[in-house]
């Protein structure tokens, strides 16, 4: 089997993609912030989201899922409001009105925003967006929100992640918030690209999609276990919140199945996989 320096290979994705993708997300920034044209709320929200995913990423470093997961909403919020307030009157309108409360709140509730935004994603010039159906892309939204309100509300999730802590079964969940933090963060460097209509340059995301199953290669396998399954029930309180421990229980299942196809397909096609990796060395050496 060929061999495979997981170290190595991280620091091509991190100067390919991470380092890229955070040079341009600053250069875009900086071309904004004296664009008249680009409303200035829209501009210290784009710009306070880049202080705050700054800041996820050293919670994530800390293995905060707490801390992190309430600052990505945070992010995620700016980043949707900073978007949809430049381009849609009513909205601004009401953004910038105080009196407004829940009750006479009708542009700025944030499910109305994510319906509004997932059209701001259809218009950005990538593959990414625009191969989705619109339907897929708000469901997708909303599923991304809920799961950063589970951290962020004093919900029995925080008490979940303080007991798995204590055992020290977390780095399954710093996977997943990983996976959210980099799919925020391309999300910002698209709609900051798009603000710029400077799209002559395009980061190459086939390293970010490499970087998921090197990101994989951290969780540590032991906690993918029945027993583990069981604690997570018993935290959860299973009797009553079935559904959601279910379900979870699936996404374990799942990500086990991807991890044992992935073994299994680097075992069975050494000389494919070693092709890759061969490739993304000899674009690094360029």
């Amino acid at each position: 089997m060929a061999h495979f320096d997981k170290e190595k290979f991280k620091n091509i994705i991190n100067k390919k993609f991470v380092c890229l993708i955070n040079d341009k997300i600053d250069e875009y920034l900086n071309i904004i912030s004296k664009n008249k044209d680009i409303r200035i709320e829209t501009i210290n929200l784009l710009i306070q989201a880049h202080s705050t995913l700054k800041n996820v990423n050293t919670f994530i470093y800390k293995k905060e899922v707490v801390d992190a997961n309430s600052l990505l909403r945070s992010a995620f919020e700016n980043i949707i409001m900073g978007m949809i307030i430049n381009n849609h009157e009513e909205t601004y309108k009401e953004f910038i009105n105080l009196s407004i409360n829940e009750e006479t709140r009708k542009y700025t509730k944030q499910q109305k925003l994510r319906n509004k935004f997932r059209k701001v994603l259809k218009n950005i010039k990538t593959d990414i967006f625009n191969e989705i159906n619109s339907r897929k892309i708000r469901d997708m939204l909303n599923e991304y929100y809920d799961k950063l309100c589970l951290f962020t509300h004093s919900t029995l999730i925080v008490n979940a992640i303080a007991e798995l802590n204590k055992n020290n079964c977390i780095t399954l969940y710093v996977f997943a918030l990983k996976i959210n933090y980099y799919f925020l963060l391309i999300v910002y460097y698209l709609c900051l690209r798009m603000l710029t209509k400077y799209y002559d340059s395009e980061i190459d995301f086939n390293y970010a999609w490499l970087g998921i199953f090197v990101l994989m290669s951290d969780i540590n396998k032991e906690e993918l276990t029945e027993e583990n399954v069981n604690r997570l029930k018993s935290i959860l309180y299973f009797e009553i919140n079935k559904k959601y421990v279910e379900n979870s229980r699936n996404e374990i299942e799942g990500l086990k199945r991807e991890m044992n196809e992935l073994n299994k397909e680097i075992e069975s096609n050494p000389l494919i996989i070693a092709e890759i990796l061969q490739k993304v060395m000899d674009e690094d050496e360029k």
